[in-house]
């Protein structure tokens, strides 16, 4: 499995198409793993979602859960973002890499909202099958958010996730306890969870196609209460 830091050596290799000839030091590969991190964060945020493992403390030895076919785009437009500490510009060529491979990935990774039958509309007599008969409009279909952070799931899979809440918690704050529930736990099941503060781990089985919700109320010590809403869309399989 390959790590981040190997994400990071392979962005200081396309540097030095720029000219840069010193070896990164150890402070250097804590730079780029942090630019790393917000390089990733920035993507998933427009949607580019490639799967990057985020971390509350990021280490440079871990797995960063990328498919082979991005880590181009990742080596080469980190190595762009951390040609400006050394003082140097990116030659042409490098920008043009960098360019063309985050535009492959974009297009790549990008999910289209599809557009659903509004429910004015007439269902047709063609139709009236896959309806109630008496139903003369479309129905409305719920949907996810057409976002990285809904997760993906087919019919039959089993999954151990986490939900961190390090993010909201005080330097001496923890997770004293918490409730987690599915909006279908017969489609969408819920067990083993369990809390090993600020995580709480909760394996998840998708027993049918749909659109579903896990809810996560955590409490603190403080007496402060944290509310998580994933998304989950599970697919014929």
């Amino acid at each position: 499995m390959s790590t981040k830091v190997e994400l990071i050596t392979g962005a200081y290799s396309r540097m030095r198409i720029s000219g840069l000839t010193k070896q990164p030091s150890g402070d250097d590969v804590t730079t780029a793993l942090r630019r790393l991190e917000n390089m990733a964060a920035e993507w998933e945020k427009a949607n580019v979602c490639t799967g990057y493992a985020f971390e509350d403390e990021p280490e440079a030895g871990t797995p960063h859960n990328v498919p082979r076919e991005y880590w181009s785009a990742y080596e080469s437009n980190l190595a762009v973002r951390l040609l400006a500490d050394f003082g140097k510009d990116p030659l042409p060529s490098l920008l043009k890499e960098a360019r063309g491979t985050f535009a492959r990935v974009s297009a790549a990774t990008a999910t289209v909202t599809p557009i659903l039958y509004p429910n004015r509309q007439p269902v047709g007599s063609g139709n009236t099958l896959r309806h109630n008969r008496f139903e003369r409009y479309y129905r409305d279909v719920e949907t996810a958010p057409n976002e990285c952070e809904t997760v993906k799931m087919l019919e039959d899979e089993v999954d151990i996730r986490e939900e961190s809440f390090e993010d909201v918690l005080r330097s001496t704050e923890s997770i004293s306890s918490y409730t987690i529930a599915s909006d279908d736990q017969t489609n969408l099941a819920i067990s083993a969870d369990s809390l090993t503060t600020p995580v709480v781990t909760y394996t998840v089985t998708a027993n049918d196609a749909g659109v579903y919700k896990v809810t996560i109320k955590a409490t603190s010590v403080l007496g402060r209460v944290f509310i998580r809403k994933i998304n989950f869309v599970v697919s014929e399989g």
